[in-house]
């Protein structure tokens, strides 16, 4: 899968999402890119967040990983917790070409960005360390927690049905216990 093929598989937006980086031509996106910069150079997190969803995903602007990559970073160090997500697609999806990162590929990396917005509440960030922790991808395989952050994520009542299949009686009592410590229902889905 070519690089345009990834990014358009991974930012079909929800519905009902605002979706900023998407311009009928170069002039608007060039003119909506210049109003967010300022917001984004005065550590706006919200400016930067889109400052660098615009440099990956529109392409009246360009698409230019490396800015994507470095905005996101900034706007996830000023707390943005949608950029944590992003961060951990770019390392998951190989869309990072920045010479400071070692990693260009790096599921460990996407683990720790997935983990930390995670931690935060974002939903699609739960779910997709879940799966890693499911899968041992980026980290050790760990059912346990696999099965917490599904059940956390409120929505993946499929996951926690198929995971309890693989689970052995000690890993659920185990899961369900670490639910109840944390006040969460498996009911949450």
């Amino acid at each position: 899968m070519g690089f345009l093929d990834k990014l358009k598989s991974i930012t079909t937006p929800k519905k009902g999402e605002d979706v900023p980086w998407r311009f009928s031509n170069k002039s608007d996106a060039e003119s909506e890119l210049g109003k967010w910069l300022l917001k984004a150079e005065d550590d706006d997190a919200e400016a930067m967040y889109k400052v660098g969803k615009m440099h990956l995903l529109d392409i009246w602007v360009g698409i230019y990983p490396k800015q994507a990559y470095e905005w996101l970073l900034k706007a996830a160090q000023h707390g943005h917790v949608e950029s944590h997500y992003w961060l951990a697609t770019m390392h998951e999806e190989n869309l990072i070409f920045c010479s400071h990162d070692e990693g260009m590929f790096s599921p460990e990396k996407a683990f720790e960005w997935y983990k930390k917005g995670a931690i935060k509440g974002h939903t699609d960030s739960q779910v997709r360390l879940a799966s890693r922790y499911e899968r041992g991808k980026g980290t050790s395989k760990n059912l346990v927690q696999a099965y917490r952050w599904y059940a956390m994520s409120g929505n993946a009542e499929y996951s926690l049905s198929r995971l309890r299949e693989k689970m052995t009686d000690e890993e659920l009592k185990e899961a369900r216990d670490l639910l109840t410590m944390c006040h969460i229902s498996e009911d949450k889905t």
